[in-house]
């Protein structure tokens, strides 16, 4: 029975991909367009060339840890001297406010399954350090978590309105804070990826990386 079904839900995935790969009612009607016309260029024409999206999303552990502080906190805090507690008893720290992330992205089709093209993510915290009394603002500790990646989107079904798809992008991450700035290798990953809609589509994702986990959000098609 195990083998019976590994061999069915097989032959289900193949079949999928392989329907999925078939042009869209679009993509047929523009390439017998160009062929009557004899307006064809060197390129195989496709509809939709290009792609612009914006999207919010919830953060993942990466984008979560990347964004902490990875500084310790000095040896003086746990041993304080008379100046320094005195200095803590006059001042407080307010909560930390925590904006999980939004995405930008713009890809260009170059075949009917890939799509090549860049994209951009924000994040940030917000707190400050307090005066007990006068509420005066002795500094803010805000955090900036800044990503900008190569990606390369894969559609493994492609229907007029429906499409799915997984990508991956590779770039660096720039973390800029109070206290503690870098730049480092980045990467973000699409598992899995659905699109609703034509020229103007929403999306709803789940992936990992520095843009998060669960992301959604519109684009454009033109």
């Amino acid at each position: 029975m195990r083998q019976i079904l590994i061999t069915l839900i097989g032959i289900m995935l193949t079949a999928t991909t392989l329907y999925g790969q078939l042009p869209t009612r679009d993509e047929a009607y523009d390439k017998s367009y160009a062929a009557v016309n004899k307006a064809q260029s060197s390129k195989e024409a496709q509809p939709w060339r290009h792609d612009i999206r914006v999207g919010v999303s919830s953060p993942g552990l990466l984008s979560t840890i990347f964004i902490s502080s990875t500084l310790d906190e000095p040896n003086a805090s746990y041993n304080p001297s008379t100046s320094t507690a005195l200095a803590n008893e006059r001042y407080y720290n307010t909560p930390t406010y925590y904006f999980p992330g939004a995405t930008i992205e713009y890809g260009q089709r170059l075949k009917p399954w890939l799509m090549v093209g860049g994209k951009a993510s924000f994040a940030m915290t917000w707190s400050s350090r307090r005066h007990v009394y006068t509420d005066e603002i002795l500094y803010r500790d805000n955090c900036y978590a800044i990503g900008l990646l190569l990606n390369f989107r894969f559609d493994w079904l492609r229907r007029d309105v429906v499409r799915l798809y997984s990508s991956i992008g590779i770039g660096i991450a720039s973390r800029i804070a109070f206290d503690n700035n870098l730049i480092v290798p980045m990467y973000d990953a699409t598992y899995f990826g659905m699109s609703l809609g034509r020229s103007v589509y929403g999306f709803a994702e789940i992936g990992a990386g520095i843009s998060g986990s669960l992301r959604a959000g519109i684009g454009v098609r033109f």
